[in-house]
């Protein structure tokens, strides 16, 4: 999945939060979620951050992932839009994403 989000033009991100549940130990099946930009002349995709579960082991609770490390944090919608991938390793009914908060 991949939504387009909109920032505030000149603002610094400080933080990516993300709410998920991981109630899969399969390997093939975990999620990545990523902050990127897109450029607008180039065509360039880039991340500025990203979290996965890879490794975490299953739990039916839902949890809070953090990202504190941005790079490029500076907001220029002058030269990028925005977007957060969801990707989900394989389709599994135990991989949720509940939500993202972007701080800055």
């Amino acid at each position: 999945m991949i939504a387009p989000i909109y920032l505030p033009h000149g603002v610094n991100v400080k933080k990516l939060t993300v709410y998920l549940t991981d109630n899969t130990d399969r390997d093939e099946a975990r999620m990545s979620i990523i902050l990127g930009r897109h450029d607008l002349r180039m065509g360039a995709r880039e991340e500025l951050a990203g979290i996965s579960t890879r490794g975490d082991p299953a739990s039916p609770a839902q949890i809070e992932r953090s990202a504190t490390t941005i790079s490029n944090a500076r907001i220029d919608n002058d030269k990028y839009s925005y977007h957060l991938d969801v990707i989900f390793g394989m389709h599994d009914p135990n991989l949720k994403f509940h939500g993202a908060k972007i701080y800055y």
